[in-house]
């Protein structure tokens, strides 16, 4: 009645990727290892891998309900 509802223009990051700032401090510390198109599990890049620690660690969910993005 009295409320007045205005919209956010600012979204909050997301719980399960890592920051800019964060990543920053990271990459240096993972060993640069290239794709080798030599079989076995498809390679993924290690942000995109260490975004889905960050959200199993989290959420609590499986591995297997981790979303592909």
């Amino acid at each position: 009645m009295g409320t007045k509802r205005t919209r956010r223009s600012h979204r909050p990051p997301t719980v399960w990727r890592i920051p800019d700032d964060l990543w920053k401090r990271i990459a240096p510390q993972l060993p640069r290892e290239e794709f080798r198109p030599t079989g076995g599990r498809h390679w993924h890049p290690p942000r995109q891998v260490l975004d889905g620690v960050g959200y199993v660690l989290r959420t609590g969910c499986q591995w297997k309900a981790v979303p592909r993005e």
